[in-house]
């Protein structure tokens, strides 16, 4: 008896007869033979798609059920089995869809609490185990990999070596000295202007000069920018034993004088300066050893309008390499 096809089928609909299976695609019925039944294997000529356990497929490949690959699996954002990988959330998600950032490395689930819905961050580990902290390039880099961080998110960035947490409303630095800036002092100069380094973030600072030599020993003194009048300040040198060498004091000076030391084998400050962006006095306590002395003193300055950089300059001779570093006192 010869086959009888079903008249005007509709596209994947099946017809079995002598124990083989035909689909139609929509122009021919399609056999199958002794592969699997349409319902678990559907091969969409006219789409280029498969579908296993999915009698309509609209990927490429389209599973329903679970996946098992052995080998690699390339390409942009891979989504199965509830998980996509990718740097951005998925759209329009599903309670208990997974997803993890490539750029981030960390992994959330769709959480439905009820009365909300959100991504919620899984695997951190308890209070009190060691945890890999996320590194960043910058502050711009850390944004673009989490653009809504979470109250007490830690990350570490590598421009300023610092490591912040999240406070509910912004990025904070978590206590201790910050470093802010580094200026490279040039050659036979006879000062060095470091602008940008005060700001709203800190309220006082450490400022560090080492390397470099100058061309004659000599005093190194400083004066923040816009600001050449109101200096008061002493200081004292002694030799190793207690025995005053030296001293210098002034109640109304145009810079902080000597408050460091240039030699053609080095350069020494080591500040600690108050307030210089607050509008408030700016004081100032300094100490650095040499070969025979210690050196050690301090200044104020009563203005109260807030700089942003200063000045350094030997009081003779020039300046060669080295480097001036400002660090900030986190206010945690």
């Amino acid at each position: 008896m010869a086959i009888d096809f079903p008249n005007s089928p509709t596209t994947g609909d099946t017809y079995t007869a002598g124990g083989r299976t035909w689909q139609w695609d929509g122009t021919v019925w399609a056999a199958y033979g002794n592969y699997p039944d349409p319902t678990v294997l559907k091969i969409d000529t006219g789409a280029n798609r498969v579908g296993i356990n999915n009698t309509s497929p609209t990927t490429a490949l389209d599973v329903t059920g679970d996946l098992t690959v052995s080998g690699n699996i390339s390409g942009g954002s891979i989504t199965g089995a509830g998980m996509t990988v990718s740097s951005t959330a998925p759209s329009s998600p599903s309670e208990g869809e997974m997803w993890y950032n490539e750029v981030s490395g960390r992994t959330f689930v769709y959480y439905d609490d009820g009365s909300s819905q959100q991504w919620v961050e899984f695997g951190v580990p308890p209070n009190g185990s060691k945890i890999a902290l996320a590194s960043y390039a910058d502050s711009a880099a850390r944004t673009s990999a989490i653009p809504s961080p979470t109250e007490a998110d830690l990350s570490y960035l590598q421009d300023t070596n610092s490591v912040e947490v999240y406070d509910g409303s912004a990025w904070a630095s978590i206590g201790g000295l910050v470093h802010i800036s580094r200026t490279t002092i040039g050659t036979a100069v006879s000062s060095v202007t470091v602008s940008g380094a005060f700001s709203a973030d800190y309220d006082n600072y450490q400022v560090i000069v080492s390397g470099g030599v100058s061309s004659v020993i000599t005093g190194l003194s400083m004066y923040l920018d816009g600001l050449t009048s109101g200096y008061q300040y002493a200081y004292q040198f002694e030799f190793w034993n207690g025995t005053p060498v030296s001293k210098g004091a002034s109640t109304s000076d145009t810079k902080w004088s000597t408050c460091g030391e240039g030699t053609p084998t080095s350069l020494k400050v080591n500040m600690t300066l108050m307030s210089p962006f607050l509008s408030k006095e700016k004081t100032m306590t300094f100490a650095h050893a040499g070969t025979n002395v210690v050196t050690r003193g301090g200044g104020l300055n009563a203005d109260t309008t807030s700089r942003t950089g200063f000045v350094v300059f030997p009081n003779s001779g020039t300046l060669t390499g080295g480097t001036i570093d400002v660090y900030g006192y986190a206010k945690a």
